[in-house]
């Protein structure tokens, strides 16, 4: 239906195609009420540009009349507009402002349409430009990334200034990167009131801690606040104090962000390294580099300590081994005790059955179950056997029993002697 359609019906004026004419004429009399709008077919780009041009043209005509400028249709004249509407805006002040509205469209139209008039080569070579651009800057800022622009790695700048954290665990060294741009770069927290380019947090870090200025490849250091702690190759920078920061300087922010400074423009331009031909600059070295410019000896603190553990470890030892041999004479003393007391006990017994037995009384000591006391009744029933005793013999046997029972010394060896005769 894109289209604009003719119909010719063609009619036979036989009577034998009657029907044929007639249905004939009925469809081309239902052809008529077809209604078809023709678009011409263009491209989308082609339409976009032919509206930008018939709104220019608008624009032009509506600067023409309201603010008397004529622009040329190639647009040269676009950028002396602004000056003519300056001047004519002080002579008509309620013209002036649709006027430079309409002249700013006018600009943002030119632009999309120049956009849209390049060819497939310009937009490729302009794409490969800016793609270049953008690895050029990634190269700079040390990320390494490949032709689809996604990183891949991350290496030193190679001349922008930066700071590298060094951490207690070799792992974590080197790990966080800070670039130092052109101009100034502001250290703080993140609640201060202003924007602070490297946030870092922790004790000792005030809201704005200090200002690291770069100017043509020379960076300087200077605190915010007499309270900032700020120390370059372990020396405190005092709030008044402006440090130049060279290449391979340590730097500790408060007491715990311990950072190394590169600046590789100023390392080729002297023609040294960037760290020191020695040990390498880690956070211990750091550290000890600190403690030693702040009058503490590392050897002489760690002696220091050391003499104080062998010292508690001695006097724990010694309380322990004290400890020790007070619970063994106690131990040996009980156990003599025990022993004496065993031995007293087998003695009488070895001293009361040899009496018993030489005696002959072995039998006649047995007593009847209801007659002899409750301790006796409880032994077993197979070592006694019953029989008769006069009056006279049971209390004989009922002392002799009653001096053992109470006393068990060798002495009753006199008392079974007497009651024996």
């Amino acid at each position: 239906g894109n289209s604009k359609t003719a119909m010719i019906a063609a009619i036979s004026p036989a009577d034998i195609n009657y029907e044929e004419t007639l249905s004939t004429l009925r469809y081309a009399d239902r052809a008529k009420a077809i209604v078809c709008k023709a678009v011409i077919n263009e491209d989308a780009n082609a339409r976009l540009i032919r509206d930008l041009k018939e709104e220019i043209m608008k624009l032009r005509e509506l600067l023409k009349h309201e603010a008397g400028i004529d622009l040329s249709p190639d647009g040269a004249a676009i950028s002396l507009a602004s000056a003519n509407i300056s001047k004519n805006s002080r002579l008509k002040s309620t013209s002036s402002q649709s006027s430079e509205d309409a002249l700013e469209r006018l600009k943002e139209n030119q632009k999309l349409m120049d956009s849209l008039c390049m060819s497939y080569e310009e937009k490729l070579k302009k794409t490969e430009k800016i793609m270049a651009e953008r690895e050029a800057a990634f190269h700079e800022l040390g990320v390494y990334s490949k032709n689809d622009g996604n990183a891949v790695g991350i290496f030193s700048p190679k001349n922008s200034p930066h700071l590298v954290n060094l951490n207690e665990d070799p792992l974590m060294s080197e790990c966080l990167m800070y670039f130092i741009k052109n101009g100034t770069t502001r250290v703080g927290r993140p609640d201060a009131p202003i924007h602070q380019d490297i946030v870092l947090s922790g004790s000792h870090i005030e809201p704005e801690h200090c200002i690291i200025t770069n100017s043509q490849h020379i960076v300087h250091l200077k605190p915010c606040s007499q309270t900032a702690m700020c120390y370059v190759n372990g020396k405190k920078v005092d709030v008044d104090v402006t440090v130049e920061l060279t290449s391979g300087s340590r730097v500790i922010f408060g007491k715990s962000h311990v950072f190394r400074f590169l600046n590789p423009e100023q390392a080729r331009r002297k023609n040294v390294k960037t760290e020191p031909t020695g040990e390498p600059t880690d956070w211990n070295s750091a550290i000890q580099e600190l403690l030693e410019k702040q009058g503490v000896d590392i050897k002489h603190e760690m002696e220091k300590k050391l003499l104080a553990m062998e010292e508690l470890f001695k006097r724990e030892k010694e309380e322990a081994d004290r400890l020790l041999q007070k619970q063994k004479l106690e131990y040996e003393s009980k156990i003599v005790e025990l022993q004496k007391q065993v031995m007293e006990t087998s003695i009488s017994q070895s001293m009361l059955s040899s009496i018993l037995s030489s005696s002959g009384l072995i039998d006649s000591l047995l007593f009847r179950q209801n007659t002899l006391p409750e301790d006796l009744n409880e032994t077993d029933n197979d070592t006694f056997s019953y029989c008769s005793w006069s009056e006279h013999t049971y209390q004989l046997a009922w002392w002799a029993w009653k001096k053992w029972r109470f006393h068990r010394m060798t002495s009753l060896r006199v008392s079974f002697i007497v009651f024996y005769f």
